[in-house]
Protein backbone atom coordinates (compact mmCIF):
# COMPACT_ATOMS: atom_id res chain seq x y z
CA UNK A 1 0.00 0.00 0.00
CA UNK A 2 0.84 3.56 -0.93
CA UNK A 3 0.80 6.84 1.01
CA UNK A 4 0.76 9.70 -0.99
CA UNK A 5 2.26 12.84 0.73
CA UNK A 6 2.27 16.38 -1.36
CA UNK A 7 5.31 18.65 -1.85
CA UNK A 8 5.43 21.68 -3.37
CA UNK A 9 7.52 25.47 -3.21
CA UNK A 10 6.46 28.89 -1.51
CA UNK A 11 5.21 29.77 -4.96
CA UNK A 12 3.55 26.71 -5.71
CA UNK A 13 5.20 26.68 -9.73
CA UNK A 14 6.07 23.14 -8.46
CA UNK A 15 3.78 20.72 -6.52
CA UNK A 16 4.27 17.21 -6.28
CA UNK A 17 3.22 13.97 -5.02
CA UNK A 18 5.32 11.89 -3.68
CA UNK A 19 5.11 8.22 -2.83
CA UNK A 20 5.85 6.11 0.33
CA UNK A 21 5.70 2.17 1.75
CA UNK A 22 2.49 2.84 3.85
CA UNK A 23 4.52 0.09 6.08
CA UNK A 24 8.06 1.83 6.18
CA UNK A 25 6.43 4.87 7.73
CA UNK A 26 7.74 7.03 9.68
CA UNK A 27 10.69 7.02 7.06
CA UNK A 28 13.88 7.78 8.53
CA UNK A 29 15.65 10.73 7.50
CA UNK A 30 18.75 12.96 7.29
CA UNK A 31 20.27 16.08 8.20
CA UNK A 32 23.50 16.75 6.80
CA UNK A 33 25.68 19.38 7.57
CA UNK A 34 28.64 18.81 4.80
CA UNK A 35 30.28 22.43 3.77
CA UNK A 36 28.32 21.85 0.21
CA UNK A 37 24.99 21.14 1.59
CA UNK A 38 25.34 24.27 4.09
CA UNK A 39 26.91 26.78 0.99
CA UNK A 40 23.99 25.23 -1.55
CA UNK A 41 21.19 25.23 0.62
CA UNK A 42 16.59 22.73 -0.62
CA UNK A 43 11.63 11.32 -14.44
CA UNK A 44 11.15 14.20 -12.43
CA UNK A 45 9.51 17.37 -14.57
CA UNK A 46 11.79 19.98 -14.69
CA UNK A 47 10.07 22.51 -16.41
CA UNK A 48 10.20 25.01 -13.22
CA UNK A 49 13.14 23.48 -11.31
CA UNK A 50 16.91 25.01 -11.65
CA UNK A 51 19.71 22.54 -11.34
CA UNK A 52 23.21 23.37 -9.81
CA UNK A 53 25.62 20.83 -9.98
CA UNK A 54 27.60 20.78 -6.76
CA UNK A 55 29.78 18.15 -7.76
CA UNK A 56 30.33 15.61 -10.69
CA UNK A 57 27.85 13.21 -8.83
CA UNK A 58 25.45 15.36 -7.52
CA UNK A 59 22.86 17.48 -8.74
CA UNK A 60 20.28 19.85 -6.78
CA UNK A 61 17.14 21.03 -7.66
CA UNK A 62 15.17 24.23 -6.90
CA UNK A 63 12.34 26.81 -7.55
CA UNK A 64 13.04 29.21 -10.65
CA UNK A 65 10.87 31.47 -8.75
CA UNK A 66 10.85 31.22 -5.35
CA UNK A 67 14.75 29.02 -5.06
CA UNK A 68 12.92 26.34 -2.39
CA UNK A 69 15.13 23.28 -2.89
CA UNK A 70 12.95 20.53 -3.13
CA UNK A 71 15.54 17.80 -4.87
CA UNK A 72 18.60 16.13 -4.39
CA UNK A 73 20.13 13.68 -6.84
CA UNK A 74 23.30 11.96 -6.64
CA UNK A 75 24.58 8.59 -8.16
CA UNK A 76 25.63 5.79 -6.53
CA UNK A 77 27.73 3.19 -8.25
CA UNK A 78 26.61 3.93 -11.64
CA UNK A 79 22.44 4.32 -10.75
CA UNK A 80 20.78 7.56 -10.15
CA UNK A 81 19.06 8.16 -6.62
CA UNK A 82 16.65 11.07 -5.61
CA UNK A 83 15.89 12.44 -2.33
CA UNK A 84 13.72 15.24 -1.28
CA UNK A 85 13.91 18.21 1.07
CA UNK A 86 11.88 17.34 4.08
CA UNK A 87 10.91 20.93 4.40
CA UNK A 88 8.57 20.77 1.08
CA UNK A 89 6.50 17.84 2.78
CA UNK A 90 3.25 19.34 3.42
CA UNK A 91 2.87 16.34 6.44
CA UNK A 92 6.03 15.24 8.43
CA UNK A 93 5.16 14.10 11.62
CA UNK A 94 4.35 10.74 11.20
CA UNK A 95 6.21 10.45 7.58
CA UNK A 96 9.76 10.85 8.34
CA UNK A 97 11.38 11.25 11.54
CA UNK A 98 15.34 12.76 11.99
CA UNK A 99 17.07 9.93 12.84
CA UNK A 100 20.56 10.60 12.21
CA UNK A 101 22.98 14.26 11.39
CA UNK A 102 26.01 13.28 8.60
CA UNK A 103 29.14 15.13 8.64
CA UNK A 104 28.63 17.21 11.72
CA UNK A 105 32.88 16.94 11.40
CA UNK A 106 32.66 19.58 8.80
CA UNK A 107 30.78 22.08 10.79
CA UNK A 108 34.05 22.29 13.15
CA UNK A 109 31.55 23.11 16.38
CA UNK A 110 28.87 20.79 15.47
CA UNK A 111 26.24 23.65 14.43
CA UNK A 112 23.10 22.68 14.18
CA UNK A 113 23.09 19.31 15.34
CA UNK A 114 24.28 20.64 19.21
CA UNK A 115 20.77 22.17 19.09
CA UNK A 116 18.64 19.42 17.92
CA UNK A 117 20.39 16.01 19.21
CA UNK A 118 19.73 12.54 18.06
CA UNK A 119 21.98 9.03 18.38
CA UNK A 120 25.16 8.74 16.46
CA UNK A 121 26.47 12.38 16.38
CA UNK A 122 29.71 14.00 17.88
CA UNK A 123 29.02 14.72 21.25
CA UNK A 124 27.26 17.75 22.26
CA UNK A 125 29.90 20.72 23.23
CA UNK A 126 32.47 18.94 20.45
CA UNK A 127 35.08 21.30 18.85
CA UNK A 128 37.25 20.63 15.88
CA UNK A 129 41.19 21.57 16.80
CA UNK A 130 41.76 25.35 17.36
CA UNK A 131 38.09 26.09 18.46
CA UNK A 132 36.69 29.71 18.17
CA UNK A 133 38.21 32.33 16.16
CA UNK A 134 37.81 35.83 16.81
CA UNK A 135 38.42 37.12 13.53
CA UNK A 136 38.16 40.79 12.44
CA UNK A 137 35.93 40.32 9.26
CA UNK A 138 33.67 37.70 8.92
CA UNK A 139 33.87 36.22 5.23
CA UNK A 140 30.06 34.79 3.93
CA UNK A 141 29.76 32.98 0.70
CA UNK A 142 27.49 30.55 -0.75
CA UNK A 143 28.74 27.27 -2.79
CA UNK A 144 29.58 28.41 -6.25
CA UNK A 145 31.00 31.80 -4.87
CA UNK A 146 28.80 34.10 -6.82
CA UNK A 147 27.84 35.38 -3.77
CA UNK A 148 30.79 36.93 -1.51
CA UNK A 149 30.05 39.05 1.87
CA UNK A 150 32.23 40.66 4.08
CA UNK A 151 30.74 41.10 7.53
CA UNK A 152 31.60 44.11 10.21
CA UNK A 153 31.06 44.28 13.66
CA UNK A 154 28.75 46.34 15.25
CA UNK A 155 30.81 49.31 17.28
CA UNK A 156 27.68 50.01 19.34
CA UNK A 157 23.59 49.79 20.05
CA UNK A 158 22.52 52.71 18.17
CA UNK A 159 18.90 52.37 19.70
CA UNK A 160 17.92 50.46 23.12
CA UNK A 161 15.25 48.57 20.85
CA UNK A 162 17.73 47.13 18.86
CA UNK A 163 17.16 43.51 20.15
CA UNK A 164 19.72 41.95 17.50
CA UNK A 165 22.66 43.93 18.79
CA UNK A 166 23.80 42.06 22.04
CA UNK A 167 26.60 44.05 24.04
CA UNK A 168 29.27 41.47 25.98
CA UNK A 169 28.80 40.97 29.55
CA UNK A 170 32.23 43.15 30.23
CA UNK A 171 33.37 46.20 28.49
CA UNK A 172 35.74 44.58 27.05
CA UNK A 173 33.94 41.99 25.47
CA UNK A 174 32.78 42.02 21.53
CA UNK A 175 29.92 43.55 20.85
CA UNK A 176 27.90 40.96 18.90
CA UNK A 177 24.62 40.29 16.59
CA UNK A 178 22.02 37.95 17.36
CA UNK A 179 21.28 34.56 15.74
CA UNK A 180 17.80 32.42 16.04
CA UNK A 181 16.38 29.80 14.44
CA UNK A 182 12.88 30.29 12.77
CA UNK A 183 10.09 27.02 11.95
CA UNK A 184 7.27 29.90 9.99
CA UNK A 185 5.99 28.32 7.05
CA UNK A 186 7.25 30.56 4.85
CA UNK A 187 11.16 29.66 5.85
CA UNK A 188 10.00 26.35 5.51
CA UNK A 189 8.47 26.33 2.24
CA UNK A 190 10.77 28.93 0.39
CA UNK A 191 13.88 27.16 1.53
CA UNK A 192 13.03 23.45 1.65
CA UNK A 193 14.21 23.64 5.39
CA UNK A 194 12.60 22.71 8.09
CA UNK A 195 14.70 25.13 9.96
CA UNK A 196 15.87 28.23 8.92
CA UNK A 197 18.32 29.54 10.81
CA UNK A 198 19.03 33.57 10.40
CA UNK A 199 21.95 36.02 11.20
CA UNK A 200 20.21 39.31 12.53
CA UNK A 201 22.54 41.80 11.08
CA UNK A 202 22.67 46.01 10.70
CA UNK A 203 22.61 46.82 7.23
CA UNK A 204 25.59 48.84 7.32
CA UNK A 205 27.81 45.78 8.68
CA UNK A 206 27.13 43.65 5.68
CA UNK A 207 29.86 44.59 2.92
CA UNK A 208 29.73 43.70 -0.76
CA UNK A 209 33.05 42.12 -1.38
CA UNK A 210 33.00 43.10 -5.38
CA UNK A 211 32.30 46.28 -4.37
CA UNK A 212 33.37 47.29 -0.52
CA UNK A 213 30.64 49.01 -0.27
CA UNK A 214 27.55 48.22 2.15
CA UNK A 215 25.17 45.80 0.11
CA UNK A 216 22.24 47.87 -1.15
CA UNK A 217 19.40 45.80 -2.33
CA UNK A 218 16.69 48.46 -2.96
CA UNK A 219 18.84 50.20 -5.71
CA UNK A 220 18.46 48.45 -9.03
CA UNK A 221 21.52 49.93 -10.15
CA UNK A 222 23.18 48.92 -7.12
CA UNK A 223 22.01 45.55 -5.92
CA UNK A 224 24.50 42.43 -6.28
CA UNK A 225 24.16 40.95 -9.62
CA UNK A 226 24.43 37.41 -8.55
CA UNK A 227 21.43 37.64 -6.44
CA UNK A 228 17.89 36.67 -7.25
CA UNK A 229 14.70 38.63 -5.27
CA UNK A 230 11.48 37.11 -4.70
CA UNK A 231 8.83 39.01 -2.75
CA UNK A 232 7.27 35.99 -0.45
CA UNK A 233 4.46 38.31 1.04
CA UNK A 234 3.44 42.15 0.55
CA UNK A 235 6.99 44.37 1.63
CA UNK A 236 8.88 41.02 2.25
CA UNK A 237 11.72 39.83 0.20
CA UNK A 238 13.95 37.07 -0.17
CA UNK A 239 17.21 37.36 -2.02
CA UNK A 240 19.53 33.50 -3.56
CA UNK A 241 21.78 33.10 -5.55
CA UNK A 242 20.94 33.13 -9.47
CA UNK A 243 23.65 29.82 -9.74
CA UNK A 244 23.38 27.51 -6.77
CA UNK A 245 19.92 28.62 -5.11
CA UNK A 246 21.49 29.07 -1.64
CA UNK A 247 19.03 31.47 0.61
CA UNK A 248 21.02 35.25 1.40
CA UNK A 249 18.89 37.79 2.64
CA UNK A 250 15.51 38.22 3.98
CA UNK A 251 14.53 41.76 4.64
CA UNK A 252 11.19 44.29 5.04
CA UNK A 253 11.22 47.89 4.11
CA UNK A 254 11.59 49.70 7.65
CA UNK A 255 9.23 51.52 10.05
CA UNK A 256 9.42 55.04 10.98
CA UNK A 257 12.88 55.60 13.31
CA UNK A 258 13.97 51.92 12.98
CA UNK A 259 17.65 51.14 12.71
CA UNK A 260 17.76 48.90 9.22
CA UNK A 261 18.44 45.55 9.54
CA UNK A 262 18.47 42.30 7.87
CA UNK A 263 18.24 38.51 8.38
CA UNK A 264 21.23 36.76 6.62
CA UNK A 265 21.66 33.02 6.24
CA UNK A 266 23.82 31.61 8.66
CA UNK A 267 24.52 28.85 6.39
CA UNK A 268 26.73 30.99 4.46
CA UNK A 269 29.28 31.54 7.26
CA UNK A 270 33.08 30.50 6.73
CA UNK A 271 33.41 28.13 8.92
CA UNK A 272 37.27 27.96 8.39
CA UNK A 273 37.27 31.32 9.33
CA UNK A 274 34.96 31.33 12.15
CA UNK A 275 36.16 28.24 13.58
CA UNK A 276 32.52 26.73 13.98
CA UNK A 277 29.60 27.60 11.37
CA UNK A 278 28.35 28.93 14.59
CA UNK A 279 30.67 31.64 14.99
CA UNK A 280 30.36 32.35 18.70
CA UNK A 281 32.09 34.90 19.03
CA UNK A 282 29.78 36.89 16.26
CA UNK A 283 26.59 36.11 17.46
CA UNK A 284 24.26 35.18 20.59
CA UNK A 285 22.44 32.42 19.87
CA UNK A 286 19.01 33.34 21.21
CA UNK A 287 17.93 31.06 23.81
CA UNK A 288 13.92 31.54 23.69
CA UNK A 289 11.86 29.93 21.77
CA UNK A 290 12.80 28.98 18.44
CA UNK A 291 10.92 31.95 15.81
CA UNK A 292 6.96 31.26 15.29
CA UNK A 293 7.17 27.60 16.95
CA UNK A 294 3.59 27.73 17.20
CA UNK A 295 3.22 27.60 13.29
CA UNK A 296 5.89 24.85 12.72
CA UNK A 297 4.53 22.16 10.51
CA UNK A 298 6.46 19.42 12.59
CA UNK A 299 5.19 19.67 16.19
CA UNK A 300 7.82 16.70 16.79
CA UNK A 301 10.76 18.59 15.23
CA UNK A 302 9.57 22.05 17.05
CA UNK A 303 9.66 20.36 20.75
CA UNK A 304 13.05 18.30 19.96
CA UNK A 305 14.86 21.89 18.91
CA UNK A 306 13.74 23.49 21.76
CA UNK A 307 14.42 21.20 24.25
CA UNK A 308 18.20 20.57 22.75
CA UNK A 309 18.56 24.31 22.22
CA UNK A 310 17.41 25.11 26.37
CA UNK A 311 20.09 21.82 26.98
CA UNK A 312 23.02 23.05 25.07
CA UNK A 313 22.72 26.48 26.02
CA UNK A 314 22.79 24.94 30.10
CA UNK A 315 25.24 23.24 29.63
CA UNK A 316 27.68 25.69 28.01
CA UNK A 317 26.59 27.62 30.84
CA UNK A 318 28.61 25.20 33.45
CA UNK A 319 31.46 25.36 30.59
CA UNK A 320 31.65 29.06 30.88
CA UNK A 321 32.08 29.44 26.96
CA UNK A 322 30.82 32.56 25.72
CA UNK A 323 28.21 32.86 22.85
CA UNK A 324 24.73 32.46 24.04
CA UNK A 325 22.34 34.66 25.64
CA UNK A 326 21.79 33.94 29.45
Amino acid sequence: MTTLISARCHCGRNKFKIPFTSSSLPRPSLMCHCDTCRHSTGSIGLLNLTVYHASANIGRYFCTMCSAHMFFRWNALGEDRWGIMTGCLEQIDGIVTLKQHEFVGDTLDGGLADHLPCAGVLPSGWRAEGGVKDPELLPLRCHCKHVHLILTRPMKKVKENDIWVVPGEEASDSIRFMASHCLCNDCRLASGQEITTWLIVSDENVIDAATNAPVNLQDPEKRPKSLKQYVSSEGHHRESCKTCGATVFWWRHMEGGETPHMDVAAGLIDEEAAGGVRAESWFAWDVREPGFAEYALSKETARALKDGWKAHVAAKSQTRIPGSLE
